[in-house]
C-alpha cells in the first residue's frame, strides 16, 4: 500500500495473514512502525509484484523513478510479537524512466526480466531489467494522459486507455505506434481496462458523456464494442479484475461489486 511518508515517498509491504487481523478477520489497529520501501523522493503511485517472482516487486512515484525491490520472508521474523523492530526495504534497482512522474508499472506476464512503465509525457516504456540503461522499447501515439494498460495472457499484445477517450493496442515487440485504435467511453473520466484471459476479450470501465458509470466488452481482434452497459451515476471510477474462473469483478465507490459473467449477462453481487 502507498504510504504517506515525510521526506519523499514510500509504500508499505504487510504480511498476510497478520497477527493484527483480529477476532474473524477484522483488523485491529496495526504497529506505529512498519517496514517501508522509502527510496522515491516524491509520493509512489503505483506497485505491481511479480508474477513469476513472490519476493520481487517494482514502484512509479512522481520523482519519475522506477524500483524493483526484493522482499526477503526473514524480514517478517517476529511480525507482530512484543520488542519487534521493523527494518525497512533498499530497492535492488533503480531505473530513470522519465523526467515526469511514473503513474503505473506492469510486469509482463511472461517475460520475467520486462517491465512496463507509463510516464506523464504520454508513453509507454518497456525495459529489459537486466540491462535498463541500454535496452527499451518504446509506444507511443496516445493524445493525452494513459488512464490503464494491460497485457494479454502471452504478453504478445497490450491495451490501453487514454483521458483523449481512445483504446489502442500495441504490439510490444515491435514498438511504436498502436496496431489498432478505436473510440472508447466518451466521458473523460477515469477509464480502466483488463485483458479477459483466453477469450479474446477485453473489459473496460469508464463513463459516458452523462457521467454515467459504464462497463463494455470489446473484441481484442478488431476493437469492436460487443456490449456496454450502464451501471449507474456515481463518481467513483470501477476497477475491473479478471478471474481464473472466467469472471469478471468490477469494484467501485458506492457499491461493494460487481460480478459480470462474461459474454452473457450483468449479475450484481451484494
Amino acid at each position: 500500500m502507498n504510504w504517506n511518508a515525510s521526506g519523499g515517498g514510500a509504500f508499505a509491504i504487510l504480511p498476510l495473514p497478520s497477527p493484527f487481523h483480529g477476532i474473524n478477520g477484522f483488523p485491529h489497529k496495526l504497529p506505529d512502525q512498519l517496514p517501508l520501501a522509502r527510496s522515491h523522493s516524491a509520493p509512489v503511485l503505483d506497485t505491481d509484484w511479480s508474477p513469476h517472482n513472490d519476493t520481487i516487486v517494482a514502484s512509479g512515484g512522481e520523482d519519475g523513478k522506477a524500483m524493483i525491490w526484493k522482499v526477503e520472508p526473514t524480514l517478517f521474523d517476529g511480525w507482530g510479537t512484543e520488542g519487534w523492530v521493523p527494518e525497512d526495504f533498499d530497492p535492488v534497482l533503480r531505473i530513470d524512466a522519465s523526467s515526469r512522474k511514473i503513474g503505473q508499472v506492469r510486469f509482463h506476464p511472461t517475460a520475467a526480466q520486462v517491465l512496463a512503465t507509463v510516464s506523464g509525457e504520454h508513453t509507454i516504456k518497456l525495459w529489459d531489467l537486466a540491462s535498463p540503461e541500454s535496452s527499451r522499447i518504446e509506444l507511443s501515439g496516445h493524445g493525452d494522459t494513459i488512464q490503464s494498460l494491460t497485457f494479454n495472457p502471452t504478453g504478445s499484445l497490450l491495451a490501453t486507455t487514454c483521458r483523449d477517450r481512445k483504446l489502442r493496442i500495441f504490439d510490444p515487440r515491435t514498438g511504436g505506434q498502436p496496431v489498432r485504435i478505436a473510440d472508447g467511453h466518451t466521458g473523460i473520466k477515469g477509464s480502466r481496462l483488463v485483458w479477459m484471459g483466453e477469450h479474446g476479450r477485453i473489459a473496460s470501465t469508464g463513463f459516458s458523456k452523462m457521467s454515467d458509470r459504464q462497463v463494455g466488452i470489446w473484441d481484442s481482434g478488431s476493437l469492436e464494442n460487443l456490449r456496454m452497459t450502464t451501471i449507474d451515476q456515481s463518481a467513483g471510477v470501477l476497477m475491473p479484475f479478471w478471474s481464473d474462473n472466467n469472471i469478471l469483478f468490477v469494484a467501485g465507490k458506492g457499491w461493494v461489486s460487481y460480478l459480470i459473467l462474461p459474454l452473457t449477462e450483468f449479475t450484481l453481487s451484494i
